[in-house]
């Protein structure tokens, strides 16, 4: 028992006199000096490279980035849950998506529009008149035109699934004005107005004109639009 107690002192003193000495403390604060600088610097090179994937518009790559970040800042979204920015998915929510940390990285003046698959109507972005130009890029989403699995409309021809821009003219009827190409995240897609159009939406490619064929219809897709000169 004694010999027990004497080796607990022993211990203890030895902890004191290692843990007070100067040039221990130096060297340990240089050590924690150096872990908090490496870590800085390399969130500072993560942010750069999410930077670049988001003008690229490359998502998933992205939401990658944006995970190694949150890990090493060990952020706390607002639900308390690590990883902030976080959708009930598991997903970086749409709004960390979109830019930076939550800042929006979108061209200068363009504007968001959720496309839902199972809206006849599309989602209406203004009136245009004749030789007005618009740009249209897309930003996430998959949608299916019947019951299949839902597929991206940037990266899949699909016959019912493509993003067209049409008008509605008084009488409720829809025009094709275009289709959107694929791969406008990387390049978006310029249209000029031929006339002048009072209403005009972006829309899921199936049946334009037949209401009741949208029931098998689902998802959404978000792009941005622009006008440009």
């Amino acid at each position: 028992m004694k010999s027990a107690l004497i080796t607990a002192i022993t211990f203890v003193c030895f902890t004191f006199l290692v843990a007070a000495d100067p040039q221990v403390d130096a060297v340990m604060k240089a050590h924690e000096d150096g872990i908090a600088k490496l870590k800085a610097d390399t969130i500072k090179k993560l942010k750069d490279i999410l930077d670049k994937k988001m003008t690229a518009k490359d998502l998933d790559g992205a939401n990658n980035v944006k995970k190694v970040i949150a890990s090493l800042e060990n952020k706390k979204g607002d639900d308390g849950d690590d990883e902030g920015g976080k959708s009930e998915d598991g997903k970086v929510n749409e709004k960390d998506q979109l830019g930076l940390l939550g800042e929006p990285s979108l061209p200068k003046g363009a504007k968001l529009v959720k496309v839902s698959a199972t809206s006849y109507e599309g989602t209406e972005i203004g009136k245009f008149n004749k030789g007005d130009k618009i740009e249209v890029g897309y930003v996430s989403g998959e949608w299916s035109g019947n019951s299949a699995k839902p597929i991206s409309p940037n990266k899949v021809e699909g016959s019912y699934t493509k993003c067209v821009i049409i008008s509605t003219d008084k009488t409720g009827n829809h025009n094709l004005l275009a289709t959107v190409p694929l791969n406008t995240d990387a390049q978006p897609f310029l249209y000029k107005f031929e006339s002048s159009a009072g209403k005009v939406s972006l829309r899921i490619s199936k049946s334009l004109n037949n209401k009741n064929d949208f029931a098998d219809n689902s998802g959404e897709a978000t792009y941005w639009f622009r006008k440009v000169k």
